[in-house]
């Protein structure tokens, strides 16, 4: 039991510098962009390169992850990333710079399966809700810790630094990744990626669907309510000063309060992950973050939005860390892959459009309309996903496999 939590543990760590350092890279990127070029769309650029190669990786990359050595596949990725980011400040030509970083957004969007599937594989079933808990930690961390960096870094101007010391992070993750073990035994030679093989893919997933749709459903409304709040996130800015009048530090308030009800939710989570279920960590955990979404939305002050900010924050936690669970534990492993990285493409795809949908509205009509209907609508698909789980047959759905961990699961650290 220790040596399997001290491998745990590894990964985590290896999780966390990796988590770390995305911030910090995403933050310089985008200040040095805009101290080079002096624009805002060439900042915007980037966010576009993000969504485009997270499009293009996402459609194909699960049949990837889901036929060769995960763990092998990790160091590869970490490498290319950190070959490529040292070189960025080398990058003269914004133009070269965009073709780097949307490459260094390929590797990254192949990268979040792979770790999926090799989680999956690695941490055992009894032990995934609490693993899950303390990643959740993790990230809440990197979310506060990495920009802070970042903006020390631009504070002394040392941008180039900041780059170079994540690729060096980087490096440290893939040797990290190298201690980790093997998941996977030696695999039978696979055919080579074609359209033939991606599209037997699709029809997998899509029976794999069909013939489980509580999962399919659950997965669906999950990732419905992630488009809507990164939807609804884009305006926030703008409602925040606009329509409730605060000033831009009172904003900055807000913004460090979402960071810290990240944070306080993933400590409460990680203390009270042994005395809740599944259940109620995906289905409270939804419901209280719409209801954060609905108190923002109708704020006409700093102490009401600063409030729902925090608690949408807090709730996050428990509804990623409970889906999480969730899916790991509903999804086959060989086809983990797969499955996450459709659902993550239909995602990505949708959050494209309801962005330009709600930028364009709020343009038309109110920025406060568009983002009342964003929230109303998180509500409703929270009451859905709460409904449908506490349905006696769902229920029992999810104790017979608690019952299950219950009994195999030594005491948790």
């Amino acid at each position: 039991m220790k040596k399997e939590w001290n491998t745990l543990n590894l990964l985590l760590v290896n999780l966390g510098i990796t988590g770390v350092g995305s911030w910090v890279y995403f933050i310089a990127l985008n200040l040095i962009v805009l101290e080079q070029t002096y624009s805002a769309f060439a900042v915007t650029v980037l966010y576009l390169l993000k969504a485009s190669a997270a499009l293009l990786a996402n459609i194909w990359a699960g049949s990837l992850v889901d036929r060769v050595r995960t763990k092998q596949l990790m160091v590869f990725l970490q490498l290319i990333q950190a070959g490529l980011m040292v070189l960025l400040p080398l990058l003269d030509p914004i133009l070269m710079l965009y073709v780097f970083v949307f490459f260094i957004n390929i590797a990254s969007a192949i990268y979040h399966p792979t770790v999926l599937s090799y989680t999956t594989k690695l941490v055992a079933r009894e032990h995934r809700k609490t693993f899950n808990s303390y990643k959740s930690l993790l990230d809440s961390g990197a979310f506060i810790t990495g920009p802070a960096l970042a903006g020390l870094f631009m504070m002394k101007e040392e941008g180039d630094l900041a780059i170079y010391l994540n690729g060096a992070a980087l490096l440290l993750a893939a040797l990290l990744t190298l201690l980790l073990p093997d998941v996977e035994e030696e695999r039978e030679k696979q055919d080579s990626l074609s359209f033939a093989m991606f599209k037997k893919d699709v029809a997998l997933v899509g029976r794999f669907s069909a013939t489980f749709p509580y999962v399919a459903f659950i997965s669906l409304l999950f990732h419905l309510m992630t488009v809507l709040m990164t939807a609804t996130d884009s305006l926030e800015a703008a409602f925040a000063t606009t329509v409730i009048g605060l000033t831009e530090g009172e904003y900055g308030v807000i913004v460090s309060g979402a960071g810290g009800g990240i944070l306080v939710g993933s400590f409460v989570n990680a203390w009270l992950i042994h005395h809740l279920s599944l259940l109620r960590l995906m289905s409270i955990g939804a419901v209280i973050t719409s209801l954060g979404y609905l108190l923002f939305a109708f704020s006409n002050m700093f102490a009401s939005a600063f409030v729902g900010c925090f608690t949408l924050s807090f709730a996050l936690a428990f509804l990623n860390a409970g889906f999480l669970t969730f899916y790991q534990n509903s999804v086959p492993v060989h086809l983990i892959g797969r499955m996450s990285s459709m659902l993550t493409f239909i995602e990505s795809l949708l959050v494209l459009f309801f962005t330009v949908c709600f930028g364009w509205l709020a343009e038309m009509f109110s920025i406060r309309l568009l983002v009342v209907i964003g929230a109303c609508s998180m509500t409703l698909l929270a009451i859905v996903f709460g409904g449908v789980n506490f349905q006696a047959v769902r229920a029992q759905f999810y104790l017979n496999r608690e019952r299950k961990e219950k009994n195999s699961a030594s005491k948790p650290l």
